[in-house]
């Protein structure tokens, strides 16, 4: 479970299957609410974005990272 599954299930033509753990009754009727993950009517459906359907605020990390590294020349 989780984005990066759903996007390979997507990824793959003859998939038609995504399996999401589930608990109890009211679990199922949150499915909708799942945010990126949220199933509808039976469907899960994905970001066509490239990637995985993640997005960063790298200036947000950038302000909170404890170090930050930067690679300025390139071996060979």
């Amino acid at each position: 479970m989780g984005r990066e599954n759903a996007q390979l299930c997507a990824a793959i033509a003859n998939n038609d299957y995504y399996e999401q753990l589930v608990m109890d009754e009211a679990q199922i009727k949150g499915l909708d609410k799942l945010g990126p993950l949220a199933i509808t009517d039976g469907y899960l459906n994905v970001t066509d974005e490239p990637g995985l359907g993640y997005s960063f605020d790298f200036d947000a990390l950038d302000q909170t990272a404890l170090t930050k590294v930067s690679v300025t020349e390139k071996i060979e």
